[in-house]
C-alpha cells in the first residue's frame, strides 16, 4: 500500500455550526496569523504556514463569511488540481490542508480527492441544535432563506451516505464541543 504523502481535513455543515470559529481556534493553536502567509494559485487562495507544513485554504479578511465560501465558484478545480500537485512535491513544504465552508463539498471533489490512494481525506460535518444555531445566526444578522438551508442540509446528508468512511459528525453546541473538535481536528492534522 502507498504511504500517505497528503492529508486533507474539511470542516463543513449548515450556516452557524461554527466551522469559522473552529478553524479560527486552530489558528490561534498554532501560533496565529503571523505564522501563516497568503498565496494564490489560479482560482485557489488561502494561507500557508510552513512551521507546520499546514495549508488553509480560504480567505479570512473579515468581510463577509470566511474560509471557502469567499472563493470563487469554479475554485473546485483549482483545488482539486493544486491538491493532486502537490502529492510527494515538497517544494511548498506542505503536508497538511484544512479548509472550511461549502465551496468544497461536492461530490465530485471528495471523489476526486478521496479517491487518490496516497492522501488521507476527513470531512467533518459540524452539526448543532436549533437554540444554539438561532442564536449565533442572530448575532451576526444572519438571514440565509430557508430553503437553501434545506438544500445545504440535503447535500450534506448525501455525501455523508456516499462517503461514510471520510465523513464524520461532531456536535457542536457548547464552548466544551468546541474545544474538543479543534482537538479533533489538531490530532487529525497532527500538528499543535
Amino acid at each position: 500500500m502507498d504511504q500517505k504523502l497528503l492529508t486533507v481535513i474539511g470542516i463543513g455543515g449548515l450556516p452557524a455550526t461554527g466551522k469559522s470559529s473552529l478553524v479560527l481556534s486552530a489558528v490561534r493553536q498554532l501560533g496565529g496569523w503571523g505564522g501563516f502567509r497568503a498565496f494564490a494559485i489560479g482560482a485557489a487562495r488561502g494561507y500557508i504556514a510552513a512551521d507546520h507544513q499546514l495549508m488553509l485554504l480560504g480567505v479570512y479578511d473579515q468581510r463577509g463569511f470566511p474560509g471557502t465560501d469567499r472563493l470563487s465558484m469554479n475554485v473546485q478545480e483549482a483545488a482539486i488540481d493544486l491538491i493532486h500537485g502537490m502529492v510527494g512535491n515538497r517544494s511548498m513544504n506542505v503536508c497538511r490542508i484544512l479548509f472550511e465552508g461549502d465551496r468544497l463539498f461536492s461530490h465530485s471533489f471528495v471523489q476526486q480527492v478521496s479517491g487518490n490512494p496516497r492522501i488521507e481525506m476527513k470531512m467533518f460535518v459540524l452539526t448543532a441544535d436549533e437554540g444554539a444555531v438561532n442564536a449565533r445566526r442572530a448575532r451576526r444578522f444572519s438571514s440565509q432563506d430557508e430553503s437553501w438551508i434545506a438544500g445545504r442540509q440535503t447535500k450534506l446528508r448525501r455525501l455523508a451516505e456516499a462517503f461514510p468512511e471520510v465523513f464524520e459528525t461532531l456536535a457542536n453546541n457548547t464552548a466544551e464541543d468546541a474545544d474538543r473538535n479543534v482537538a479533533t481536528v489538531m490530532r487529525c492534522l497532527n500538528v499543535g
